[in-house]
């Protein structure tokens, strides 16, 4: 992207005005990013700073699907130890606690939310099949 001058019309790369640089026109007017007029007169400003915030928020949302799908590949992998295998409860609530240490560590204040999904889920899942007159992870012990 190029900035004009305002003077001569002479054109400088945006990248000569990083860190808050000015450039001074052979003409001899300083130009700088704080002079608006400047950019505002230039037709794909707003383009441009859309398609700069929209890649940003692009890659936000990735790594937030990226955190999400964990989540669930680890929730899915509990549920399938529950279900399909022969592991003793106490190995069962060891994969409970890192997964809940591991989904704090992403999202610290999400503990209640966390307990009222995955926890509850697991619960019953336990209960119905495995042994309903255990309870994993009791209210005391986590």
């Amino acid at each position: 992207m190029a900035i004009r001058c305002p003077r001569c019309g002479c054109e400088f790369d945006i990248t000569m005005f990083e860190f808050g640089r000015e450039v001074t026109c052979s003409c001899g007017k300083r130009i700088t990013l704080e002079q608006r007029q400047d950019l505002i007169e230039y037709p794909g400003l707003d383009a441009l700073e859309k398609e700069i915030f929209s890649e940003a928020d692009r890659k936000e949302r990735r790594r937030d699907w990226e955190k999400m799908e964990m989540i669930r590949r680890r929730a899915d992998r509990i549920t399938i130890q529950i279900l399909y295998s022969d592991l003793p409860r106490v190995d069962v609530e060891i994969a409970i606690r890192a997964f809940r240490e591991e989904v704090m560590s992403h999202f610290p204040r999400k503990r209640e939310l966390f307990d009222g999904i995955y926890l509850l889920r697991f619960r019953r899942l336990w209960k119905q099949f495995r042994n309903p007159d255990e309870t994993i992870l009791a209210e005391e012990d986590f």
